[in-house]
């Protein structure tokens, strides 16, 4: 299966929330690639405009790796320049986050959630 993403729109975080019930930081959109009916797991790709930042550390219960494809995303005291690779464990602690305008290709191994710390 292949997917063009131009003819996938972006879309305001919040339709995760309406989905899923966890609350993603405001300002970012994303394109939904997909979603695996029995695991949960998905590939998504998420835009943080310039000045963008989260609050506070978080962690997630599955695995997430991702690939910064445009910008310069920090996490934590982690500086990713395009193209940069991370790879999160889960359980691992990241963050605060803070962008000077990226897009992340997000692969998550199960259902997004988000515990902040």
């Amino acid at each position: 299966m292949g997917l063009n993403l131009d003819d996938v729109e972006w879309e305001p975080a919040e339709k995760i929330w309406d989905e899923t019930g966890v609350e993603l930081p405001s300002g970012l959109e994303i394109k939904i690639l997909s979603v695996d009916d029995e695991t949960g797991a998905s590939t998504i790709l998420v835009k943080a405009p310039p000045g963008w930042e989260t609050e506070a550390p978080e962690l997630h219960s599955v695995l997430q790796e991702g690939f910064v494809v445009e910008g310069t995303y920090y996490n934590g005291e982690v500086e990713l320049h395009a193209p940069a690779y991370f790879c999160l464990p889960p359980g691992t602690s990241h963050g605060p986050a803070r962008s000077d305008g990226h897009i992340v290709l997000s692969m998550l191994s199960g259902p997004l959630d988000i515990t902040y710390l």
